[in-house]
């Protein structure tokens, strides 16, 4: 059986940032990575530190942005020995040579960048020809286990890519696919403490040098990623572990068990045995 993880994610530094351990720890046991962008990076501030070291930001054109974030996608995938696959739906907004945001609206023209025919990331999973894209990837690649970001999440384009995933993955289980389903737990400020908890998480202990490392490939928003509070060694202190990276299950695959799938399914029981004592 081919050991592969298939990540879909919406932006540049989505992987490393939530994944990022997971993956280095398989990869170093022989696992194939295939990571998927449903965005088009076309969006967001530029980040930069000053001559005193403090994170500074700047507006960026669209055109630019996209640029500047899919080399920077590449260069970090290359870390995980895979070459970003892009969807390019069209993010919520984007920055206009004024520097005013733009929210792609009913009424709003379309930029020249946008893929013509392309739905927005907001309603990709929406349109049947946008999510067989996804699912004839699933299929090709037949992933022992699917990642994607949590539905519990204050940036809509991650929701909406759980949501585009999901239902990519169910439309693959309809012509024999039958791999795990996993959503990282989301971050955002103001989102109930209950949204937080998970079921399973994977040990990484040992790999947040390298996890930094790699998000630091993404220098146009993580130019000092050291300063993230990533909450690894937090997690990692509620799971018994110096580091952790934890998971909620969206649907469990009912044989392919590979390396990945035995360390989930054996921390799910251990979230299990010790819930009250990790959340409460």
């Amino acid at each position: 059986m081919k050991k592969s993880i298939l990540a879909v994610i919406a932006h540049a530094d989505d992987m490393e940032q939530s994944i990022g351990g997971t993956c280095l720890k398989y990869l170093a046991q022989g696992y194939e990575f295939k990571v998927v962008y449903t965005t088009n990076n076309m969006s967001g501030d530029f980040a930069y530190l000053d001559e005193n070291g403090k994170i500074c930001s700047r507006s960026i054109q669209p055109e630019d942005e996209m640029k500047v974030r899919k080399s920077e996608a590449a260069k970090a995938a290359a870390i995980f020995g895979t070459v970003p696959v892009h969807l390019d739906f069209a993010q919520r907004h984007y920055t206009s040579p004024e520097g005013k945001k733009i929210n792609i609206n009913y009424g709003v023209p379309p930029l020249p960048l946008m893929k013509p025919g392309h739905p927005s990331i907001v309603t990709a999973h929406e349109e049947p020809e946008a999510v067989k894209l996804l699912t004839d990837i699933i299929l090709d690649f037949d992933p022992e286990v699917i990642i994607t970001r949590g539905m519990a999440d204050t940036n809509i384009e991650h929701v909406c890519t759980a949501l585009f995933a999901m239902k990519a993955r169910q439309n693959a289980m309809k012509q024999g696919y039958d791999g795990t389903f996993l959503m990282s737990r989301g971050v955002g400020l103001n989102i109930p403490e209950a949204y937080y908890r998970y079921d399973t998480f994977v040990d990484t202990s040992g790999l947040m040098q390298k996890k930094l490392d790699a998000l630091r490939c993404h220098a146009s928003q993580k130019p000092a990623p050291e300063r993230l509070d990533l909450k690894d060694y937090m997690e990692g202190a509620r799971c018994g572990v110096e580091t952790a990276e934890p998971f909620i299950f969206g649907g469990i695959g009912s044989w392919r068990v590979g390396p990945f799938t035995t360390e989930i399914f054996r921390n799910h029981r251990y979230c299990r045995e010790h819930y009250a004592q990790m959340f409460f």
